[in-house]
Parts: C-alpha cells; sequence; structure tokens
C-alpha cells in the first residue's frame, strides 16, 4: 500500500510526497495525518472517473443480464424447431444458469490471484465465445454446452464487476454508485425480450430470430472488452502496486489520484 504522507503546510498550498513526487492535496489543508492512497480515493469527490467506472461495470451487468433471460424467448422458438422434451428445453433454459454458479466461485478466486483486469478480460472474451457459439449452435447437444460456456463467463464478471465499483467509489456516494451499477441488470433483462419482439413482429423467420438474439450477446461483451482496457485496479491493491509510478499511469489519467498529482492554484487547494 502507497503511503501519502502531508508535507510542507506552513507555507503556501497543501502539498504531499507520493513515492518522493510532490503534489497538490485533494482533501482539507488541515489533515495532518499520513494518507494511504486508499483514503484518498475514499474521500475524493465524485467526478468523470466515478462515471466512466459505473459504464463499465454495468456494461458487465447489462450483457450478463441480457445472455441469462434473452433464453426464455429462444427456448420457446428452439422448442418448436428441434421438437424438444420438457427436459431438454430445461437444459436449454438452464444450462447458463449452471455455468455461472460455477463461474463465480472459479473466476472470483482466480481474480483474487492473477488480478481483476486480467480476468476481465477473460471472461468477456468467454462471453463473447459462448454467445457466437450459441448462435451458430446446430444441435441441441451443441446449444447447451456453448450455453455452459457462456455461463462460465457470467458467473465470472458477477463478482469482478462488483468489486470493481466498490474499489473505485468514494465513501459518501459508494451505495449510489454501485446501485447504478447493479441497476444495469434490470437494463439487460428489459432489452433481451424486446429486441425478440421487435424481431418476430418484424417477420424474422422463428428459425433466424433466435440466431440473432443469442449472438447479439457478443455485442456488449465486446464493448466491455474495450472499456476494461483502459481500467487498472485500485491504486495501492497488490495487483496496482506492482506498475508504473501512479503520475505515469496513463489509464488513471482523470481519476481522483491522478488529479491528486496535478499542482493546484491556492484558491482550489482545499478542494
Amino acid at each position: 500500500m502507497t503511503d501519502v504522507k502531508a508535507t510542507g503546510w506552513s507555507k503556501g498550498p497543501s502539498r504531499f510526497d507520493i513515492d518522493g513526487k510532490v503534489g497538490s492535496p485533494i482533501l482539507p489543508a488541515s489533515t495532518t495525518a499520513a494518507l494511504t492512497v486508499s483514503q484518498i480515493l475514499d474521500e475524493a469527490p465524485t467526478s468523470r472517473f466515478h462515471r466512466r467506472a459505473v459504464l463499465i461495470s454495468g456494461m458487465g451487468f447489462f450483457t450478463d443480464a441480457y445472455d441469462l433471460f434473452v433464453i426464455g424467448t429462444v427456448a420457446a422458438l428452439v422448442k418448436v424447431q428441434w421438437n424438444l422434451s420438457t427436459t431438454q428445453t430445461s437444459w436449454v433454459t438452464g444450462a447458463a444458469i449452471l455455468g455461472a454458479f460455477v463461474g463465480a466461485f472459479v473466476f472470483g478466486r482466480l481474480a483474487d490471484i492473477f488480478g481483476r483486469k486480467v480476468v476481465y478480460t477473460a471472461v468477456a472474451a468467454i462471453m463473447i465465445f459462448g454467445a457466437v457459439a450459441s448462435a451458430l449452435a446446430p444441435s441441441f447437444l451443441f446449444l447447451v454446452i456453448a450455453r455452459l460456456i457462456l455461463g462460465l463467463g457470467i458467473g465470472g464478471d458477477y463478482p469482478v464487476s462488483a468489486v470493481l465499483m466498490s474499489e473505485y467509489s468514494n465513501r459518501a456516494d459508494r451505495g449510489r454508485l454501485v446501485g447504478l451499477v447493479f441497476s444495469m441488470q434490470a437494463v439487460g433483462l428489459v432489452v433481451g425480450p424486446l429486441v425478440g419482439i421487435v424481431l418476430i413482429s418484424s417477420g424474422v423467420s422463428d428459425p433466424l430470430a433466435w440466431r440473432i438474439l443469442l449472438g447479439l450477446g457478443a455485442l456488449p461483451a465486446a464493448a466491455v472488452i474495450y472499456f476494461r482496457r483502459r481500467c487498472q485496479s485500485r491504486p495501492g491493491s497488490r495487483h496496482s502496486s506492482r506498475a508504473a509510478p501512479i503520475r505515469r499511469r496513463r489509464n488513471f489519467t482523470n481519476s481522483p489520484m491522478e488529479r491528486s498529482t496535478r499542482p493546484l492554484s491556492p484558491t482550489t487547494a482545499n478542494i
């Protein structure tokens, strides 16, 4: 954990040292105790950086919900096309949920070992593969296996997305920001069936409609990879402390920690 110590309290704007580098604080000048990077982030005001973190984490929850709940429409169409029994239809519906149960345990632990950024990319790639494979499924068994793989990625995304927002949130707005991330799940839940209604009502054939529904799940997962490539673990965590100095981390250009290393004028030093 990087220690941030207050210095120079009697001359000019308040300043502090981060690994030997001097910057201006985002905390009141009256703070005299040594602060950690985590404490600085806890006290930082809500900014564009936090809104971007909500978008990144929320996109994962949106993808999870879309892939899980769109299967209700898909199962109804596939049952008729392939003449599936009730048991077979249940496997189509529940395979992803079973995979999510296993994935949450496996990838939650892997995130602690290898870091969340690595697992972010891995689970999103798994979701893309699972969505595309499901859309191209030629048979019942292939579809079940593809949905099971998709579920592994979904289960892995749940813990890492939630922890991401919890780490970056400031103390005052943590509940609201985390709540916004979870609300994206409700959006995905609604969007999936709506897309199905639009496709079916527009005259798309049933065999094509369910494949499009499943394949569209790869798009938000691809967006997750793009946005998460621009995201690091929280400064001060064991996975980020081995990286380059904070001033040189381009992924934190707009973060509270990065702004804290930029000199402030005397009128803004006590933000």
